[in-house]
């Protein structure tokens, strides 16, 4: 039965490389935030962070680890912050009569210019989508030349210092 499970695993994570090769090229760099979860949640199966970086290096993936400081709150059309803007009440019939909760999901830029881009209203922004497009920032930045874009630092960091790489 293990023997199963193993050959299985071994099939699925061949297939994955092949996938990844097929859409995006025989050695593509993959970008990847440098957190990782040390605990998981109660009853929660936990994320494959630490074990697919490794698992994409053996297959032969050149992986690049950015620091996630700030990618998920600046808005990468103008630089400013992004908030939080939507509360909701609980969908679970025994926490309805708390107060209603904060959506961190989604956010909202404020900032006349993506306001008169919008018409009037607010940009909406996913959390995710604005990390991948801060990501893209910082590597263009990198690869340019330059240190990481001023809203998404730290401190004093330059962006050799925020970014590792595994292959080493």
């Amino acid at each position: 039965m293990r023997w199963r499970r193993s050959i299985g695993n071994q099939r699925d994570i061949a297939t994955l490389g092949n996938l990844i090769r097929q859409r995006f090229g025989p050695n593509p760099l993959i970008i990847m935030g440098d957190a990782s979860c040390t605990r998981s949640m109660r009853f929660h199966p936990p994320t494959k962070g630490i074990g697919l970086r490794h698992m994409l290096h053996k297959q032969g993936f050149h992986v690049l680890l950015l620091n996630e400081f700030k990618t998920s709150t600046s808005c990468p059309d103008c630089f400013s912050p992004t908030y939080t803007f939507r509360d909701r009440r609980s969908r679970r019939p025994w926490r309805r009569h708390l107060p209603p909760q904060r959506v961190h999901g989604l956010l909202e830029c404020r900032h006349e210019h993506c306001v008169a881009e919008c018409n009037g209203q607010s940009k909406k922004w996913n959390c995710d989508l604005l990390a991948v497009l801060n990501f893209r920032r910082i590597w263009n930045a990198y690869v340019s030349g330059n240190d990481r874009p001023q809203d998404l630092r730290r401190g004093r960091l330059p962006m050799s210092m925020s970014c590792a790489n595994v292959d080493n």
